[in-house]
């Protein structure tokens, strides 16, 4: 048909396929890709560890097939094609092979996933810890994209790409939903802190279907050294997170601050491998930049801000200080709140102090540098 796009669906075999020639990686138990051809998947049974492909039978995988290699004992899926580039992901850790087949019956997976990979991310998302993803949902396929890509019957999933020296990789995730991780060394968790020391150096992967929800709080705790951590990624590797992100003592990060996500939080004290100004930061509804030691400009927070920790900031002169005061009093909104700022402020700032303390009712709190 001329002018096909994309947006065209395909029906082949009675089976539902989808074009997906945008996408990142395209991996499922059924057919996707209507260009795929060839092995579709390996199993491995465990009367004899024996291993056998097998090809997609009209859009689906030969289920009797299947069946009588097993035999009456169990099959395990030990590798299984990514159908966009025809590449084999072996999964050699038995541990990590999902059963298809139960004492001689078939396992059946129908949910469906859609992954969400950060637009602007330098990371890709390794295929094996893709397949670790698909199987820890119990999903029958998993097809990735670079940002929002909502696809019709598909649950949204995403993705926070975690790229550390070797040590320790200790974040964590707070009110995350189907939590799992694929760390840099092959292992795989379902803790919400698995604060794991990596022999390897490289990415790890911390999956979750509701990593955009604004009560989601993503830190990396700081029990590696008060001074350095192992996290070495960039702002641009940060996914869409709308929720809390907390990187204190990340100073081996990289990018400039105006790539960092819209979130309700952010403490980026003492990250000063970050380039860019405090003019640069978008308006968080708490924000804490400590010891920031080069960084210049005036802050400039959200209407709804609730906490503001902006002390030990030597490269922020008395001028940016009295400016930051100055937007804190014509914006904000909200009452009662604590704020922490140098005492290095001038004359110029004080209407503006005194408007934050008295009809708003801020405690605003002048720190010594």
């Amino acid at each position: 048909m001329l002018g096909m796009n994309k947006s065209i669906k395909m029906v082949s075999g009675g089976r539902f396929l989808r074009l997906v020639t945008n996408s990142e990686f395209v991996i499922g138990l059924q057919k996707l890709h209507p260009s795929f051809t060839g092995n579709a998947i390996e199993i491995r049974r465990d009367s004899d560890s024996a291993k056998q492909e097998f090809e997609f039978s009209n859009g689906i995988l030969p289920q009797t097939d299947i069946l009588t290699f097993v035999g009456v004992g169990s099959g395990y899926i030990s590798a299984i094609y990514e159908q966009k580039t025809k590449t084999k992901i072996n999964i050699t850790t038995e541990a990590q092979q999902k059963k298809i087949v139960n004492s001689g019956t078939w396992v059946s997976y129908t949910t469906k996933y859609n992954l969400e990979i950060p637009q602007n991310t330098a990371l890709t998302i390794s295929n094996i810890a893709a397949v670790n993803r698909m199987f820890n949902l119990g999903a029958s396929c998993f097809i990735g994209y670079k940002g929002s890509y909502p696809v019709s019957s598909y649950n949204a999933d995403y993705v926070y790409p975690i790229k550390c020296k070797a040590g320790l990789m200790d974040f964590s995730i707070t009110n995350g939903t189907n939590v799992f991780w694929y760390d840099a060394d092959g292992n795989t968790s379902t803790a919400s802190r698995p604060a794991v020391t990596l022999t390897n150096a490289g990415n790890s992967y911390l999956f979750a279907t509701n990593m955009t929800a604004n009560n989601i709080v993503i830190n990396d705790y700081n029990t590696d050294t008060t001074t350095v951590k192992n996290y070495i990624g960039e702002v641009k590797d940060l996914p869409r997170l709308t929720g809390n992100l907390i990187l204190e003592h990340a100073n081996l990060m990289t990018g400039n601050i105006s790539e960092l996500p819209n979130l309700t939080l952010l403490d980026v004290t003492n990250c000063n491998g970050l380039t860019g100004t405090f003019n640069d930061f978008k308006p968080y509804k708490s924000f804490s930049a400590n010891y920031h030691s080069t960084r210049t400009g005036s802050y400039t927070p959200a209407a709804n801000c609730e906490s503001l920790i902006l002390h030990h900031n030597a490269g922020m002169s008395a001028s940016n200080i009295d400016q930051t005061l100055i937007n804190c009093a014509n914006i904000i909104t909200t009452t009662g709140k604590n704020m922490y700022v140098d005492n290095r402020r001038t004359s110029a700032s004080d209407t503006a102090i005194n408007y934050l303390r008295t009809t708003l009712g801020w405690t605003v709190n002048e720190v010594a540098p």
